[in-house]
């Protein structure tokens, strides 16, 4: 997979965490074990660990909002970790409940 400079710019801005959760995650460039030593420098020993079991789980991405891939302006991108993203896809996928939707948004 390739990013965009939009892409990167988003994730970059975010800091390397999931705007939903606030959940510390992986850059997509970044080796698994760089992470996991931040991790545990920073006392999260406990994520460190739970990193290493499942490192899909703790990867930044930039999600397009409105499910466009070719709209790719950083007003439609969020930077939403793995888990995040999957739940964001389910929803937006289905006929949205209402005020389901507006929680990602």
């Amino acid at each position: 997979m390739v990013l965009t400079a939009n892409q990167i710019a988003v994730i970059q801005d975010a800091g390397g965490v999931c705007q939903h959760c606030r959940k510390p995650c992986r850059y997509p460039w970044q080796r698994l074990s760089e992470f996991v030593a931040e991790l545990q420098s920073g006392g999260a020993a406990g994520l460190a660990v739970d990193a290493q079991r499942h490192p899909r789980r703790y990867l930044i991405q930039a999600v397009h909002i409105n499910r466009d891939r070719s709209c790719d302006r950083r007003e439609n991108l969020k930077p939403l970790c793995i888990s995040c993203a999957m739940s964001f896809r389910a929803v937006t996928r289905r006929k949205p409940v209402f005020g389901a939707r507006r929680k990602y948004l």
